[in-house]
C-alpha cells in the first residue's frame, strides 16, 4: 500500500468522522440554545484539566507540525510534498481538524451536561482512539528499539502523546463508564423493588428468601463489573486489531498464521461455552440455597446455641451446601483455566515458530522484523489474556442478567395507581365503614402438592364492633385473615366495602394488621408524623413502654425489645395509621396477664368507641365476652357465627385501668 493510499484513507475516516462529531455538537449547542443543558462550575480542578487539555491539544498539534521529520530528512511539509503525495497536507490537516473539533465537542458536553447523559458516541470515539494510541505506544516502542539512536530520539515525542492520550482516554471512559454502570444497577436494582412492593403477597411467599437477597445484592454485585469488564475488551480489542493491521504490513503470512490460531481459540470456546452455561446456572442455585442456610443460622441462633446436637446437625447440612458450592465452582473455574491457559500457550508457540521456523520458511526474512514479529506477539499475549480472563466474567454477568429478568417476571406486578391509592386512603371515614365477604372461597396448593380450600365464607364486619376468629390450629383462621386484609385473592365470590366491591390489592389501605409473625420497623412508615407527634408520648404511656422506648424524627429510639414489648410498639403503629379496621392476629399472646386482661378490657373498647372495627384471632376464651362478634372456624369453613352481649361494663374498664395506670 502506497502512502497516497495511506493518506486517502486517513483523510476519508478523519473527514467522516469529523462530520459525524459536528452533527453530535450542533445538538448539544441546540441543547444549550433551549436551555436543556446547563453550565456546571467547574472551580480550580476544572480550569487546571482545561489548562492540561490545550497543553495536549498543543504538543498534538505540534506532533503533526513534525510529522515531515519523521517520514525523512524533510524539515518541512512543503518539501516532504515535493517528495511525497499531494493527499499528505490534506490528510494532516484533516486529522487534526477532526480532533480539534472532537476536542471542543468534549468540553461542551463536559462543561455543559445533561443529566442521565450516557454519551455513546463520546464514550465510542474514546475507547476506538484510546486503543489506537496504545497500538501507537507499540509502533513506537518497536520503531526505536530496531532503529538508530535518531530514530530513538524522533519517535520519543510521538510515544509520550501516545501515552498521554492512551491514559487520558482511560480514566476519562472508565469514570462515565463506571457511573452509567452504576445508574443502571441503581435503576434495575429500584425496579425490581417496585415489582416486589406491588406484587401480590401470595407470590412472594413462595419466593425463596435466598433467591431475593441474590437477586438484588448478589447478582448486582456481579453485574456491577460491567464497566470495568467492557472497558478491558474494548481497549484490547481495538488495541490486538492496531497489532493485525500493523502485522499485516509487516508480513501477510505472519498475519494469517496469527488469525488461524485466534479461530482455533474461539472454536474450543464456542465449544465450551454450552457446558459452562449450566455449570454457572448451577453455581447460582447452590448460592442461593446456601444464602437459605445463612438466613436459617442467623433466625434460629438461640436454638443452635441451646441444643448441642441440634446445631452439630445443621452445621453438617451447612457444611454439605458450602461444599458442594465450592466443588461447582471449582469445576467451572478449572474449565475456563484450561481455555485460558490454551491461548497463552498458543501464543508462546507462534514466538517460537517466527524464531525457529520463519527463517527457514521464509529466506528473505531479515532479523529487524523477526524482532517486530515477536515484540508483537509478545505485546499482544497481555490483551489476548485480558479477554479470555473477561470470557468468564462477561458469562457470569450474562447469567446474573437472566436470573434477575427472570426474578422480576416470576414477581409479576399488580400495581395501584396512584389516583386510586388516594382515593382510598381518603375516600371512607371509620364510622362509615363495613366489610361484607359474600361466598368467599380460596384454593391454595403447596410446594409437595397438598391442596386447601377455605370457603364458602359469608361475613360482614361492622364499624364500632369487635369480632374474635377463633378455631384450632389449620382450621384456617390465618388464611381467613389473609383474605380479609387482601394479602389473598379470592379463588371465587366478593368482597365490598360499604356495599362496593372492591379489588383484593385494595383492601390493604383500609387496615392496620398485626401477624403473630409481623415485622417492626424501626422507622414509622405511612403516617404524618408531623400531625401524630403529640399523640405519641400518651400511647406510650397507655402501652407502659414509655420507660423503654422513644420517638425521634419518626423513628423508634430502639427495636430490640421483648416479644410482648414490640408487640406494643407495633399496637403504637395500629394507634397512628388510624385505619377503619385493626386486625390482630394472637396478639395477646405474648403479654403477661395482666396487660392481656388490660388489651382485652380496655384498649379494644376504647379503639371500638373511636369507630372502628377491630378483627382479632384469638384462643382466649375468657374474653370472649368482650365481642360483639364471635366466628368460628374448622377445617377451612365457618363453623359458627355468634352475635355476643358485651359483657364488661365501661365502669369496670375504668376502674381496671386506674389501677393499671396508678
Amino acid at each position: 500500500m502506497s502512502l497516497d493510499d495511506i493518506a486517502i484513507i486517513v483523510m476519508s475516516l478523519t473527514g467522516s468522522f469529523g462530520l459525524a462529531t459536528l452533527v453530535y455538537m450542533s445538538k448539544v449547542l441546540t441543547q444549550i440554545i433551549n436551555k436543556k443543558r446547563s453550565y456546571r462550575s467547574i472551580g480550580r480542578r476544572g480550569i487546571a484539566s482545561f489548562l492540561l487539555s490545550v497543553i495536549f491539544m498543543t504538543g498534538l498539534g505540534f506532533g503533526m507540525y513534525r510529522i515531515p521529520y519523521l517520514l525523512g530528512h524533510h524539515p518541512s511539509w512543503s518539501q516532504l510534498t515535493e517528495w511525497g503525495p499531494p493527499s499528505l497536507i490534506p490528510a494532516a490537516i484533516t486529522l487534526y481538524a477532526s480532533m480539534v473539533i472532537f476536542y471542543v465537542y468534549s468540553l461542551l458536553i463536559a462543561y455543559f451536561p445533561q443529566q442521565n447523559e450516557k454519551s455513546w458516541f463520546y464514550l465510542g470515539t474514546l475507547s476506538i482512539l484510546g486503543g489506537a494510541s496504545n497500538t501507537l505506544i507499540i509502533f513506537c516502542i518497536n520503531i526505536a528499539i530496531s532503529g538508530s539512536r535518531a530514530e530513538l530520539s524522533k519517535m520519543f515525542l510521538y510515544f509520550t502523546l501516545a501515552l498521554t492520550f492512551y491514559i487520558i482516554s482511560q480514566v476519562l471512559v472508565r469514570k462515565k463508564l463506571i457511573s452509567i454502570a452504576n445508574e443502571l444497577i441503581y435503576t434495575k436494582r429500584m425496579t425490581m423493588i417496585d415489582i416486589f412492593l406491588r406484587s401480590p403477597y401470595n407470590k412472594l411467599e413462595k419466593i425463596e428468601s435466598g433467591r431475593i437477597y441474590s437477586s438484588l445484592n448478589n447478582e448486582m454485585e456481579i453485574i456491577s463489573e460491567f464497566a470495568n469488564t467492557l472497558i478491558t475488551v474494548l481497549t484490547s480489542s481495538i488495541t490486538l486489531i492496531g497489532c493485525f493491521v500493523y502485522l499485516g504490513v509487516l508480513n501477510l503470512y505472519a498475519l494469517l498464521l496469527l488469525l488461524c490460531v485466534l479461530v482455533l481459540i474461539v472454536l474450543v470456546y464456542q465449544q465450551q461455552s454450552g457446558k459452562l452455561d449450566a455449570i454457572w446456572e448451577k453455581v447460582r442455585d447452590l448460592q442461593n440455597t446456601f444464602l437459605d442456610y445463612i438466613q436459617d443460622m442467623v433466625g434460629g441462633s438461640k436454638e443452635l446455641s441451646i441444643n448441642k446436637k441440634k446445631s452439630k446437625q445443621f452445621r453438617g447440612d451447612i457444611e454439605a451446601s458450602c461444599n458442594d458450592y465450592m466443588e461447582q465452582r471449582i469445576v467451572g473455574e478449572v474449565k475456563f483455566a484450561y481455555v485460558t491457559i490454551l491461548s497463552e500457550i498458543s501464543f508462546i508457540i507462534i514466538i517460537g515458530a517466527v524464531v525457529f521456523l520463519f527463517p527457514y520458511l521464509f529466506k528473505s526474512l531479515d532479523i529487524s522484523t523477526m524482532q517486530s514479529f515477536v515484540y508483537l506477539f509478545l505485546f499482544m499475549i497481555g490483551p489476548i489474556t485480558v479477554l479470555s480472563s473477561a470470557v468468564p466474567n462477561m458469562m457470569q454477568m450474562k447469567i446474573s442478567w437472566q436470573r434477575i429478568n427472570q426474578f422480576m417476571s416470576d414477581l409479576g406486578s399488580l400495581q395501584i395507581s396512584q389516583t386510586d391509592s388516594a382515593k382510598l386512603t381518603t375516600g371512607a371515614q371509620p364510622n362509615q365503614t363495613s366489610l361484607e365477604l359474600i361466598d368467599v372461597h380460596f384454593n391454595y396448593t403447596s410446594d409437595n402438592g397438598e391442596s386447601f380450600m377455605v370457603g364458602p365464607i359469608n361475613l360482614r364486619f361492622n364499624p364500632s364492633e369487635i369480632s374474635f376468629i377463633t378455631g384450632g390450629n389449620g382450621s384456617g383462621k390465618s388464611t381467613l385473615a389473609k383474605l380479609i386484609t387482601g394479602l389473598y385473592s379470592p379463588t371465587k365470590g366478593e368482597i365490598r366495602i360499604n356495599g362496593n366491591l372492591v379489588e383484593s390489592m385494595q383492601l390493604g389501605e383500609y387496615f392496620s394488621t398485626i401477624f403473630s409473625d409481623f415485622y417492626l420497623f424501626k422507622r414509622i412508615y405511612g403516617v404524618d408524623m408531623k400531625q401524630k407527634s403529640p399523640l405519641v408520648a400518651h400511647y406510650l404511656k397507655l402501652l407502659r413502654i414509655e420507660d423503654k422506648v422513644e420517638v425521634k424524627d419518626g423513628a423508634f429510639s430502639t427495636v430490640k425489645l421483648s416479644t410482648g414489648q414490640r408487640k406494643r410498639l407495633a399496637f403504637l403503629v395500629s394507634y397512628l395509621e388510624g385505619k377503619p379496621f385493626c386486625l390482630y392476629d394472637e396478639w395477646a399472646a405474648d403479654q403477661d396477664p395482666e396487660f392481656r386482661q388490660y388489651f382485652y378490657e380496655v384498649l379494644l373498647p376504647e379503639l371500638k368507641k373511636e369507630g372502628k372495627c377491630i378483627i382479632a384471632i384469638t384462643h382466649d376464651d375468657a374474653y370472649y365476652d368482650v365481642a360483639d362478634q364471635l366466628v368460628k372456624m374448622e377445617f377451612g369453613k365457618l363453623q359458627k357465627v355468634e352475635r355476643c352481649k358485651v359483657g364488661i361494663s365501661r365502669a369496670n374498664q375504668l376502674i381496671f385501668s386506674n389501677n393499671l395506670n396508678e
